[in-house]
């Protein structure tokens, strides 16, 4: 319940932040699934680190939010290489491999 000034009390703020942790790691699985690029991945990553660390000063638990965004690492890696891939074929494919002359 609220307090009298219509402030909410600790354990409130407490609960509410817990379900709002549960929430933002869902939405964090959710989204890094349907992410298809690594700087999209990145910006990502670096909003939700640096919303940790905000979240942190304010004395907050996150680290099952950090927890869910390490858990996207091996998706990340996936995804960078297939981009690497990807850049390889197309600088390849222009490549006309023509002898070099010597001498």
């Amino acid at each position: 319940c609220a307090s009298s000034r219509g402030v909410i009390l600790r354990d409130e703020a407490d609960s509410e932040w817990r379900d709002t942790c549960k929430a933002l790691c869902k939405a964090l699985a959710e989204e890094t699934e349907v992410i298809s690029e690594t700087s999209l991945f990145l910006q990502l990553k670096s909003i939700t680190s640096l919303f940790c660390a905000s979240m942190d000063f304010y004395g907050y638990a996150t680290a099952p939010l950090r927890e869910a965004l390490e858990g996207t690492w091996d998706r990340f890696l996936r995804l960078l290489e297939e981009e690497c891939k990807q850049k390889v074929k197309e600088i390849l494919s222009q490549e006309p491999f023509e002898g070099m002359s010597v001498g």
